[in-house]
């Protein structure tokens, strides 16, 4: 997979990047779900798009502006090719996050009534799917790092207590989680003093363990903007940007016996300092790395890899788009890319552009000449904000 293609990039709607990132899932090899938040039209929204070889998209806003500013981290996971699940934080309301499933018909959206997320005030929300009525919530809040279990039937959420997992110098700057198997997954996070580190959670039902023992340190020089996926049962890559080392583009593997993690050498997908970084697997030996490229004029990047063992090589990168996609370091998580699997051979990232002022998606593939590229569907308002202006 050294030779990637990428298609043309398509808007789903504009005057969004002082929002954050938009977050992507696919839902199939043909239709994905977004969350974001709209600046202009302030609130968490999600919309369904479909890739069917058009280049021109079709959004309908439901809902009227209105006048407030929700600050959020959000997180889409498809549960199966109809439901998703969506989190996502309200500012100044207590409590302060909540999620949904969501039910997709064609390209339209129900969102289900919303539910508290389980745990104290949460910083980073992100999920893994386990199976179509269940899933992984990893959380952060101060300096913790944990991870409950969600069970879904219908649009009602059960979730478990947050398994408390590790403690983080400093505030929780990045965190991650893969699925490895139907009773193991993996947990990355990194605080603003502290080293990358990760374990491997073994569950049963909704009771989560893990050894203490089995915490890794994957780069004691911090390691932030995380991407992470699992190549197979037993081996995962984590990507980063080497805040020890002139913030370079590194992945590092892991390999798995139990909830015992086997780390492998750090190794650069690029020598040029990067911010943002995303990962997706395509099977137990390819991957994509996007990330946003610091010293190449703050360009959007992918470069694919190749996994043995627990080590890694890389083929050229391949810019996606030449403008400024992430706007430094002081817009921490808004310019990331996410990044996201179609089929065995398709990839398609959602992210903010700073120099078109708009939110793109842009699908990527190792062999197909002709991309699909059209984006369609309705924009759905998740919260809205019942606290006081900013």
């Amino acid at each position: 997979m050294n030779n990637l293609t990428i298609g043309t990039r398509v808007q789903f709607y504009n005057s969004s990047y002082t929002g954050l990132a938009p977050n992507i899932t696919a839902l199939s090899s043909t239709k994905f779900a977004i969350g974001s938040f709209k600046t202009g039209f302030p609130a968490n929204c999600v919309q369904v798009g479909t890739t069917d070889g058009s280049l021109t998209p079709t959004i309908t806003l439901n809902g009227a502006t209105v006048t407030y500013h929700n600050y959020g981290t959000w997180a889409v996971a498809a549960l199966d090719a109809t439901h998703f699940v969506e989190s996502h934080r309200r500012d100044n309301e207590n409590p302060n996050r909540g999620m949904s499933i969501c039910t997709v018909s064609g390209t339209s959206v129900t969102v289900g009534a919303e539910q508290t997320l389980p745990g104290a005030d949460q910083s980073q929300i992100l999920f893994a799917k386990i199976d179509s009525t269940s899933f992984v919530g990893a959380t952060s809040s101060g300096t913790t790092a944990g991870a409950f279990i969600g069970t879904v039937s219908g649009n009602t959420i059960t979730s478990s207590a947050v398994t408390s997992m590790f403690g983080i110098t400093g505030y929780n700057e990045d965190l991650q989680v893969a699925l490895l198997d139907s009773s193991h997954f993996v947990v990355v996070a990194c605080g603003n003093t502290d080293s990358l580190k990760a374990v491997v959670c073994s569950f049963s039902g909704t009771t989560i363990s893990y050894n203490a023992g089995n915490i890794v340190t994957l780069d004691s020089g911090r390691g932030l903007n995380i991407g992470l996926t699992a190549t197979d049962s037993t081996h995962y890559i984590v990507t980063y940007n080497a805040v020890g080392d002139s913030n370079k583009g590194k992945a590092i593997a892991c390999s798995v016996s139990g909830t015992t993690s086997t780390v492998g050498v750090a190794t650069n997908f690029t020598a040029n300092s990067v911010l943002y970084t995303g990962a997706v697997s395509f099977d137990s030996t390819n991957f994509v790395v996007a990330y946003f490229d610091q010293t190449d004029s703050k360009k959007g990047k992918v470069v694919s890899g190749e996994i043995s063992g627990t080590t890694l090589s890389f083929g050229t990168p391949s810019t996606f788009d030449s403008d400024n996609i992430g706007n430094g370091q002081s817009d921490a998580g808004y310019g990331k890319p996410i990044i996201a699997k179609l089929d065995s051979s398709h990839f398609i990232i959602s992210y903010n552009n700073f120099t078109q002022s708009s939110s793109y998606v842009i699908v990527g593939s190792s062999n197909a000449p002709t991309l699909p590229n059209k984006v369609t569907g309705n924009m759905k308002t998740i919260a809205v904000s019942r606290a006081s202006f900013y």
